[in-house]
């Protein structure tokens, strides 16, 4: 087992059959070595790292470094495309590195940008695709999972984003947000007013009180609250939404 430590600047190569830790290689000159993958095919190690930007390839037998390349900032993955010879990496600054393996080395072969912040990513060599979660960027933007497919771009094999998935799945997340209005102006107050409740509550020595006066406040929300006003207001579970 190969393990990230950041902190220590280090990479612990651990025996899980004997639980011990074996050795640990030492990363001179780089920091924050976060995301990592191991290429089945020829046993080399993949670590990028933040602080400089880089891509390093490692060899398992020594610990030593044989290629490394600059890559995007704040990556948080990394993966091996062994039918193409290539590998991926997504990061925070907004983009994928595409980078080719060769007999030449390790060289660029594109970058695709998604958003601030789109660093969580799976690759399914069995789809043949890579997965990007993209947070929402602030109150009035939505979560999205963007697609990454194959395709053709001349004679160069490259990476394009599909579309449809994440229009789907933009809409979905936006349509079952709550919305401004008339239920929100009720619903904000709402919590603060069970907030001020359980502070009170706290100083009273009256456990029945104090869980009645929640068991009121709840009661009346769900009372009042009208089945053409968003689900997410309505404390009701969406089975959509969830899945």
């Amino acid at each position: 087992m190969f393990v990230n430590v950041p902190d220590a600047r280090q990479v612990v190569v651990a025996d899980l059959k004997s639980r011990k830790r074996v050795t640990a290689w030492k990363t001179p000159g780089l920091t924050a070595n976060f995301p990592m993958a191991l290429d089945g095919t020829s046993g080399e190690l993949a670590i990028v790292f933040r602080n400089p930007a880089k891509l390093t390839l490692w060899d398992v037998a020594t610990g030593a470094i044989s290629e490394n390349l600059d890559t995007c900032g704040d990556a948080d993955d990394v993966f091996f495309d062994g039918k193409r010879g290539r590998i991926y990496v997504s990061c925070g600054s907004g983009a994928i590195d595409v980078v080719q393996r060769g007999r030449d080395g390790l060289r660029p072969a594109g970058r695709m940008m998604t958003s601030s912040g789109a660093r969580t990513s799976l690759f399914v060599p069995e789809f043949d695709r890579l997965f990007v979660a993209a947070r929402a960027g602030g109150p009035r933007s939505v979560a999205a999972i963007l697609e990454f497919r194959s395709g053709r771009d001349g004679r160069r094999l490259v990476w394009k984003r599909s579309a449809g998935l994440k229009s789907v799945v933009a809409a979905r997340f936006h349509r079952h947000r709550p919305h401004t209005g008339v239920a929100e102006l009720l619903f904000r107050p709402s919590v603060l007013l069970l907030q001020r409740i359980g502070q009170w509550a706290e100083g009273s020595e009256n456990d029945f009180f104090e869980s009645s006066a929640y068991f009121f406040v709840f009661g009346a929300l769900l009372a009042f609250c009208p089945r053409r006003w968003p689900r997410p207001i309505c404390f009701a579970k969406d089975e959509r939404a969830s899945a």
